[in-house]
Parts: C-alpha cells; structure tokens; sequence
C-alpha cells in the first residue's frame, strides 16, 4: 500500500501479513489477544499490534504496548496519534508523532476482491450516496473511507459516529470528500463538519486515509 504524498510529510506507515511473527508481540498484548476466542480474530489482533510495533520503529519511538478499549479501539502510548486497519491478509499501521503537528488519524483498507453486498452497501450509505457512486470501485472506496472518518474521529471525544452520520463523496482524482450529519467534538470550536482524505488502491487492496492537524484543518 502506497503512502500518500501528503501523509508522507507527517506520518510512517507498517504493513505486514497476517500473522507474521517477524516482529515480537509484548506480554501485556498477549494477554489480551488470549482473551479472544477465535484464532482469525487473535490473528488480526496479534498482526495488528505487530504493525504498530513495526511503525513505532519507524516513527523512532521507543516500542510499547497498545492497549485496548472498552469499544476495541486502540489506546496509543503517550505521545503517538495513529490508525490499525486489517483484512483477511494484511495488517496496517498509519502512525505520527504528535509534535508532528497531527491529532487525528484514521485508516481501512479493504481487499479487492471483495465486493460489498447491496444490502450491506444499504447498511452503510444513504439512497442518495449509492445513487451518485455506481462504479463498484466508488462504493468500495466510500465504505472504507467511512470506516476511516470513524477511525479518526472517536479518540477525540469517544463519541461513535452512525454510517449515516457521514455523507460522502468519492471524487476520481484520489481523494475523498465528506459532511458530517453532527458535531462529534461539541466542546472544540470550529470543529470541521466538512472533511477530505485521500483514496487509492494497490495490487490487493484499496485503502483510505485522512488526518486532522492540530489546527483542525484536513490534510489535503
């Protein structure tokens, strides 16, 4: 999976296939992937994990554990804003620093292959969305970006944006388009309810990526 141009002033991103060892799991996330019981889901979370470990390094951080939360969303070291995201092969790890001048991460990647249902695609956008996406590539594209949005935006203020909660537009120069149906950060002034990322594919994936500077614009 390719790194943008924009995120690649700010950000590193891990990959490594699903359950790879190549980089060792810590105690404490060994713990908690015990605590699943199916061994596909142990190996996203192991994977998971491991990418951040592997991102950590690159980003020049010392390796620590990521907890998890009580919705299973990552909790990050001190000093870290970062986004996990699996499929059926890989794991990801979208990852800065914060003096790199970032708040906000958020990051999916789906296989190619796999062609959403319409009934799961009614599940996920609004009669008015799937009329303007046709091409199976934009429907894919937007269901990944809104798991993106989601991604970036519930460690601000822990609120858990609804599919419907987020209208989006997937423009064919590679980047993304979205409103928001609600302030997620009601306290934070001039909060953006319009926001963009960026969208694209590689061999066996498609992927979107979006991140809020500190001074709540979009990279672009």
């Amino acid at each position: 999976m390719p790194l943008p141009n924009p995120f690649a002033d700010h950000c590193v991103l891990a990959q490594i296939p699903i359950e790879s060892s190549i980089v060792p799991l810590h105690s404490t996330e060994q713990a908690l992937c015990a605590s699943f019981g199916s061994a596909k889901r142990k190996a996203e979370f192991s994977t998971g994990r491991r990418a951040a470990a592997r991102a950590m390094g690159l980003a020049g951080y010392p390796i620590l554990p990521v907890g998890r939360g009580s919705r299973g969303e990552p909790l990050w070291p001190l000093g870290l804003v970062a986004s996990l995201a699996h499929d059926r092969r890989t794991a990801a790890c979208l990852m800065a620093r914060r003096h790199s001048g970032l708040r906000a991460i958020g990051l999916d990647i789906e296989p190619l292959d796999r062609r959403p249902s319409l009934k799961a695609l009614q599940s996920v956008c609004s009669a008015q969305e799937l009329k303007n996406l046709q091409e199976p590539q934009s429907l894919q594209a937007a269901f990944c970006a809104k798991e993106a949005i989601f991604k970036a935006i519930y460690p601000l203020n822990q609120v858990a944006l609804g599919f419907f909660d987020a209208k989006v537009q997937i423009l064919q120069d590679g980047r993304f388009l979205a409103e928001l149906a609600l302030n997620p950060w009601p306290d934070q002034p001039g909060f953006p309810l319009k926001l963009q990322g960026k969208w694209g594919q590689s061999a066996e994936h498609l992927w979107a990526a979006l991140a809020l500077r500190n001074d709540l614009t979009w990279i672009e």
